[in-house]
């Protein structure tokens, strides 16, 4: 499972200029959203060309843990798959014994040569912090037996530039984020736990006939006003709410919202209300998912990762989806927009969406009420373009199972230690024109 969020357009590529490794290695807490312990990070890069000069701008970035060798793999397979023009390898190390690191390090080297991913250096320190330690492991060279990379200076040993006022962080800040200290913290946002309300099996079950019920109306000829409205109530008592808190204690507003999350259909039509509303909305699912367990939760999470996509603060939207993942491994949506974000299409995921939703309102609103739902063709709609929401949430379709409280942890044992992000932080390191990098000017 990846995630990769690119370059909206080519001003935003080349705003931001580096010119070392140090200052390149600063921006990584930022890019992840935490600071990497006992890792390896590859960072991503394209090349653009302008005139004389070659630039190389910062894809997206990966990261797998350093004892995991599967994860290592399958970061690898994934940056060959996106057929980037230069990666750059920094190994994260302070507690790991050396034989590892050097083990690690030929791996690396080895899976670049068999899955032929254009591998320029790798780097070792033992910790992301400012004024830490690095240095070049080894450089690789091209056909014709040059690096890309000079082996000396700043390129050959430094420290890393202040990671406060790193591009990254700057705009982590701007959305009222901080780098979490670790993984574990960032996974930790989205954990089940609401001190102020809680819900138990039984209650979350009348919750889902609820919407059921709701489903069964649409599907007898009603209109989607009272589930769209109701949403519209949910969200004007989020924008209200005074902080995280009064949301978390707001308990009329957060079960109508999972009312509305405990159902495919439900879901689908407020998809494009969400989008609108797009802060609000991310407020909203996440108190939501913090107080549901099960299908709500998810969905709520699923929702949660799309207003975040449409507010611009994509920063844990990664760790949004794993943890889904990991409870459910079989839950579309969630398949659906880890797949959308791993191939960077998040403009066209929205998109997807808001074509979703609108299909569903002119059947159901009946604009097109001659055109039958057919299940059979809503599958070849979804095969067509694999990201569209029209052929997972389908009227008629079958409703999921309704799980006890102890049934919603993953069965098979979770995901991969694997994290791949995009960068939205507009980096990048120019270069001359055979590819070379040169100090930014």
């Amino acid at each position: 499972m990846v995630q990769s969020r690119r370059f909206r357009d080519s001003e935003v590529m080349t705003k931001n200029v580096l010119g070392t490794p140090a200052q390149i290695f600063a921006n990584i807490p930022g890019l992840l959203g935490f600071f990497p312990e006992e890792s390896v990070v590859f960072l991503n890069f394209t090349a653009t060309t302008a005139g004389t000069k070659v630039r190389l701008s910062l894809d997206f970035a990966s990261r797998a843990d350093i004892t995991d060798w599967r994860s290592i793999d399958h970061a690898c397979d994934i940056i060959a798959q996106h057929k980037p023009d230069s990666v750059w390898a920094l190994v994260i190390a302070k507690k790991t014994d050396p034989f590892i690191i050097d083990e690690t390090l030929d791996e690396i080297v080895q899976k670049a040569g068999e899955t032929n991913f254009p591998l320029a250096a790798i780097w070792v320190t033992e910790e992301i912090a400012t004024g830490t330690p690095y240095f070049l492991a080894g450089t690789l060279t091209g056909e014709d037996g040059t690096s890309v990379i000079p082996d000396t200076g700043v390129w050959e040993h430094g420290t890393i530039c202040d990671v406060a006022t790193a591009v990254s962080t700057k705009q982590m800040v701007g959305e009222g984020n901080l780098p979490e200290l670790t993984r574990s913290d960032v996974l930790a946002r989205f954990a089940h736990g609401n001190p102020y309300v809680t819900l138990s099996s039984s209650k979350q079950k009348k919750l889902t006939q609820k919407a059921r019920t709701l489903v069964g109306d649409i599907r007898l000829g009603g209109s989607s006003y009272e589930v769209r409205n109701l949403f519209v109530d949910c969200l004007d008592a989020a924008r209200d709410a005074e902080s995280e808190t009064a949301l978390l204690k707001a308990k009329d507003a957060l079960l109508s919202m999972i009312t509305l999350m405990s159902d495919k259909l439900t879901r689908d039509l407020i998809l494009d209300i969400a989008i609108e509303r797009a802060e609000d909305a991310r407020m909203l699912c996440l108190a939501v998912a913090k107080t549901a367990t099960g299908f709500a939760r998810h969905n709520a999470l699923c929702v949660y990762v799309l207003a975040s996509i449409a507010a611009d603060a994509m920063t844990h939207n990664f760790a949004a989806v794993e943890v889904i993942l990991k409870e459910d491994p079989q839950h579309v949506l969630a398949q659906c927009i880890g797949q959308a974000c791993m191939h960077g299409i998040h403009s066209e995921l929205l998109e997807a969406c808001l074509e979703g939703t609108h299909e569903l309102l002119s059947d159901i609103d009946g604009i097109d009420d001659d055109d039958d739902y057919d299940d059979e063709d809503e599958d070849d709609d979804f095969e067509e373009f694999p990201y569209t929401l029209y052929g997972e949430s389908a009227i008629g379709g079958e409703h999921p199972p309704v799980k006890d409280d102890e049934s919603v942890r993953s069965e098979n044992g979770g995901t991969e230690s694997t994290e791949c992000v995009g960068n939205d932080t507009d980096v990048a390191v120019d270069t001359c024109a055979d590819g070379k990098v040169r100090k930014a000017s």
